[in-house]
Order: C-alpha cells, then structure tokens, then sequence
C-alpha cells in the first residue's frame, strides 16, 4: 500500500525515550501572520509525546546554543553567492544537536517548523500534505458560498525533525495544520483573506501532531497516498 512519504529510521527509533524540543522554525523563518501563535501547538505536542511514552521538555537554550554553532562554523551561508551552504548547515546541526543532547540528557532532539506549503483548492475544499480541509467562509458571506474553486493556494503545515544524540535522522515528516485563509464576498466576487483565529482549532492541531510523528508513534489514521505531491516511496 502506497502512504503518504517520510523519512524514517527504525533501527535508531527504540531508543528515543527522551527527547528535547529546539524552539520553533529555528533552522528556518516562520511567516510573520503566524509568528506568536506558534506556542498554541506547544502543549499539545508535549502532551502528544508523553501520551506515548515520550519524555519531551523543551530547551530554553538551544536558541543560544544554535547560535554559538553557527558562530564557530562561520556562519551558514556562502560568503560569495550568500546562499546556505549545506556543509556549515549540516556540521552546526550536529554540533547543535549534539550539546542539546549533552545539555538535557535526551535521546533526541526535535525540531519543530511551521511550514508555509502548496495546496491545491478543489471544489470546496483545500488538499495539503496528506490533509483535506473545507474552505472556512468568513461571517457575513455564507449565502455566497460554496463557490467552486480551483487552483493553487498556500496552507500551513507541520514539519517535524528529529534526530538522536548520535546525529541519525530518525524521523522527518510534514502534516497539513490549516489553510490560513478564509473565503469573503468581496462585490460581486470571491476572495481568499487571512484569518484572525489561525491556530486555534484544537482538533486540526491534534491531527497534524498525529501525523507528523508517525511512524515513530505509530497513527491508524495515516492518509494512504500522498495529497497534492508526487508520489514517493517511504524510506523506512
């Protein structure tokens, strides 16, 4: 049976009991809408963890640390073309990883992002990242909808890394949150508009979490194929 990818090591994943939590998006920007509303997964995905037998706290210092590393190696980009150079990346990971481990005596750390992702608006509904959601509709403009879209939208979605103290990526997957935008009657036409509640939806949260982890904590509601992707063949 074909299921939507990820990368998995399950030769390294028995011994993750204890992980630690690097602070969101830090190997890369979080979209500024949503910037603050981050910390609304954060119970959540600790909760998550520890339901399954995951210790998870968070490390209030692994900002400092990412940014000692970052130091020592010289930074992360190229000093010619000003792109990330994916060897000084790749090192100040490990070393990053490497004293989190040390620093909170974890098996792993987990690197949390809110990923800004393409979706695909079909009909009513919004498909991301093995995620099918209905287009919400701003108060005020039911009687105008559902309108039948079809196109290409933005959505945000949880990506999730985590790699053990002897730097072996055990796990990364993505899982569609919410699309950010809300239908609104604008004239005599539709239009796609940020939402003021983004990350509010407790149960949405729930399910990203759900499928991010997977397989490390196994979920019998995996999608089956990939949604809105082209096909790929798990690495586990």
């Amino acid at each position: 049976m074909k299921y939507y990818p990820y990368t998995f090591d399950r030769d390294s994943a028995p011994a993750v009991k204890k992980v630690a939590i690097a602070p969101w998006n830090l190997l890369s920007p979080m979209p500024d809408y949503v910037r603050g509303k981050e910390t609304r997964i954060d119970d959540a995905l600790i909760a998550y963890l520890k339901d399954h037998s995951v210790a998870a706290e968070p490390c209030k210092a692994a900002g400092t640390i990412w940014n000692e590393q970052k130091k020592e190696a010289g930074g992360i980009y190229d000093s010619c073309e000003g792109r990330v150079d994916t060897e000084k990346l790749r090192v100040t990971i490990r070393s990053t990883v490497s004293r989190i481990c040390a620093a909170e005596e974890a098996d792993a750390v987990v690197f949390p992002e809110i990923a800004v992702r393409r979706a695909a608006l079909e009909g009513t509904a919004v498909v991301w990242d093995g995620t099918v959601q209905r287009i919400d509709v701003a108060k005020g403009s039911e009687d105008f909808f559902p309108a039948n879209w079809n196109g290409e939208s933005f959505a945000l979605s949880l990506a999730i890394m985590i790699i053990d103290k002897n730097n072996r990526l055990v796990l990364r997957n993505v899982a569609g949150i919410e699309h950010p935008f809300e239908a609104v009657r604008e004239g005599t036409a539709p239009k796609l508009r940020i939402r003021k509640d983004l990350l509010t939806d407790s149960a949405r949260i729930h399910h990203a979490i759900a499928v991010s982890l997977h397989p490390l904590i196994p979920f019998t509601g995996y999608p089956e194929k990939p949604a809105f992707s082209k096909e790929s063949t798990n690495k586990d």
